[in-house]
């Protein structure tokens, strides 16, 4: 009889330590993923970050380029608007 509540107690005692270890591990493995998830939005929205960054000012080197580009091809085409124009009066 003494066995038999002895044994009754060690298969509660089992029961109760495998629902708690079972319970610890869950607990620490969705804060451990609940971590890399936060790192890995964090990692994520910094490289989406320096990419705009980058394309703002890719975009911005882009126009002064076109800008300069353009005030050359002005330049010229303006001359050469005038000198007919002149060559026309002195004949």
């Amino acid at each position: 009889m003494v066995l038999g509540i002895l044994e009754a107690d060690h298969k509660k005692a089992v029961v109760i330590a495998r629902i708690t270890l079972v319970w610890a591990v869950t607990v620490y493995l969705l804060f451990m993923h609940a971590g890399d998830a936060i790192r890995l939005v964090r990692t994520t929205g910094g490289a989406i970050e320096d990419a705009k960054h980058r394309s703002e000012e890719k975009g911005k080197k882009a126009a002064k380029a076109i800008k300069a580009l353009n005030e050359m091809v002005q330049e010229p085409g303006e001359a050469s608007s005038h000198e007919p124009a002149e060559t026309a009066r002195d004949k």
